[in-house]
């Protein structure tokens, strides 16, 4: 959750109201925002909001004042009327952040804070959309002191040498790194997209060098409060977020402009989103928030939330059907879910009738986690160490497992986390082998989720197993399968064994485990040519078992 400082009188000012801080709080809390904190700056009233993480438009105080305008007086969405310019943007695209977004404001006031307003929302885009500039960068430039065409490309780094902002000299990139590699802000963005020596630049026509992004802007072209003429551009690895960032960018400091100028680049890859279109009924409304809501009524609703409403269908009052198109500046809208929650917000929560349950329920702890936190507890009896593993690794933790599908985390931070476990023997594998100069045999258990690959529209699933394993100089298997028998007894489950060879267990030395006829596992001795992989030295035994299969 991010949040924001802005003025009490700039605030009121702006949605033409004169709340009491109270009101205030009440207002923002039924919009889904949080008064954190009243504070006093230059005997001006500051308010810090907390803003959710879904909502990147209203990570400014323009964003939060057309939000709320919206939202309290239902005021119509504004519609950008923009000159669009097709240029031919030259170079070759840098391949480490291929895509590129450019315009113009012209005639723009940054005086009164508007200055200050733009500098923290491109910050908080970076970090929040931009992922802290790795799938998106801003530029904003003083459109009077560059001269057009632009270029966007990349350059071998020996060849860089600009004046960075709030620099007076010029610089190598060489000096940049020594320059930087100690600040705080930017020394993570050193080598963000540099790539076999190359890095991508934004020239102008005279070959000024305008930024690297999303290192630096250059201080030739820095903005000020007394800048009327600003020209954007927006890099990144995501055309989508570039996208996104450009419409949150012009749709709220474009409030005083005369002109928004879109230059289109002919010879790149223009983002054509699709129109979405999200169908609501009644019905979908009743069973999901138990209200009976008339079509006028659902279209000044998503008026407020800022949405179009299209009639697909109307009957009557109460037989009608309409798509939703979501408005561009909320990329968070995914699903029908999230109209429904908009639909919720702007009904206000605390108007829902109160009402008792048709049925009499009492609280109880799931099935599966009081048989999961039993077999913790008889795990221990028969002296075995809990284990607590990262539900995350590297598919090299997979070596000789035979998965040949993972469930892959997107651009992952580290290969230590590159794909969810869909077993848990690889995680205590990973502990034995980190402790294995502890006294043999060491014996560990672990009770935990690991996914699933579903047909669902999720496409996984969590489930619950039990993992039982045995390190030593021998495979022990009889002992472990000992175990394993007194745990399941001494729950109530009688299971049994049915010789299978399968991966990852010595040929022969594995079995399947069953209860009631079904498959609920598996029991073995690790194949050998995974302990040399992991150059580990002693012999691994393990059972698993999916404890969701268990309870069916």
């Amino acid at each position: 959750m991010a949040s924001i400082s802005v003025s009490k009188n700039a605030l009121l000012a702006g949605i033409g109201k004169s709340y009491s801080d109270d009101e205030m709080t009440d207002v923002l809390f039924d919009f889904g925002l949080e008064l954190d904190e009243i504070s006093v700056e230059d005997n001006e009233v500051q308010y810090k909001i907390d803003i959710p993480a879904n909502r990147y438009d209203l990570l400014c105080l323009k964003g939060l004042i057309y939000g709320l305008r919206s939202y309290i007086d239902c005021v119509p969405g504004k519609t950008l009327e923009s000159k669009k310019t097709v240029e031919s943007v030259d170079g070759v695209r840098p391949e480490a952040r291929p895509y590129i977004k450019m315009a113009i404001l012209k005639g723009v006031n940054l005086e009164n804070g508007g200055y200050s307003d733009l500098i923290n929302f491109q910050d908080k885009l970076h970090q929040g959309l931009g992922q802290n500039r790795r799938l998106m960068a801003i530029g904003t430039h003083d459109y009077d002191k560059t001269t057009r065409p632009y270029t966007y490309t990349e350059m071998h780094e020996d060849e860089i040498k600009f004046t960075p902002l709030s620099q007076s000299r010029e610089y190598t990139r060489k000096e940049l790194d020594d320059l930087y590699k100690t600040d705080s802000k930017l020394k993570d963005y050193l080598n963000l997209a540099r790539k076999n020596g190359m890095v991508p630049v934004v020239l102008d026509s005279k070959k000024n060098i305008l930024s690297l992004p999303p290192l630096i802007n250059s201080e030739l072209s820095k903005i000020t409060e007394k800048t009327k003429n600003i020209f954007i551009e927006i890099t990144g690895t995501d055309l989508g977020r570039v996208s996104t960032a450009m419409d949150l960018l012009l749709h709220h400091f474009s409030e005083d402009t005369t002109e928004i100028e879109e230059i289109l680049i002919d010879n790149g890859s223009e983002y054509q989103e699709e129109t979405k279109k999200i169908r609501i009924t009644p019905e979908i409304i009743k069973k999901e928030l138990t209200l009976d809501l008339t079509l006028d009524t659902v279209q000044t609703y998503m008026k407020r939330m800022m949405h179009q409403v299209e009639i697909n269908s109307s009957q009557t009052e109460s037989d009608w059907s309409v798509d939703v198109i979501p408005t561009k500046l909320r990329p968070d809208i995914l699903h029908q879910c999230d109209i429904i929650e908009d639909i919720a917000i702007a009904h206000g929560y605390n108007n829902f009738a109160r009402t008792l349950g048709n049925n009499y329920t009492i609280g109880k702890e799931l099935p599966i986690n009081k048989l999961a936190q039993s077999l913790r507890e008889e795990c221990a009896r028969v002296d075995y160490t809990e284990l607590f593993t990262m539900a995350l690794l590297s598919t090299e933790d997979y070596f000789g497992f035979g998965v040949d599908r993972h469930i892959k985390v997107k651009n992952p931070k580290s290969t230590e986390c590159e794909v969810l476990r869909q077993h848990l023997i690889p995680s205590v594998l990973k502990c034995l082998i980190s402790n294995q100069h502890y006294q043999l045999p060491i014996k560990v258990f672990e009770v935990s989720d690991v996914g699933e690959f579903t047909d669902s529209d999720v496409g996984v699933k969590n489930s619950k197993r039990l993992c039982m394993g045995i390190c030593g100089r021998t495979s022990s298997l009889e002992l472990l399968q000992e175990s394993f028998d007194v745990v399941m007894k001494r729950q109530g489950f009688t299971v049994e064994y049915r010789n299978n060879d399968s991966t990852p267990f010595v040929k022969g030395r594995s079995c399947q485990v069953l209860y009631k006829g079904n498959e609920i596992g598996y029991l073995g001795v690790l194949d050998l040519n995974i302990h040399v992989h992991h150059k580990m030295p002693y012999v691994c035994s393990f059972v698993e078992i999916c404890l969701n299969k268990l309870i069916e």
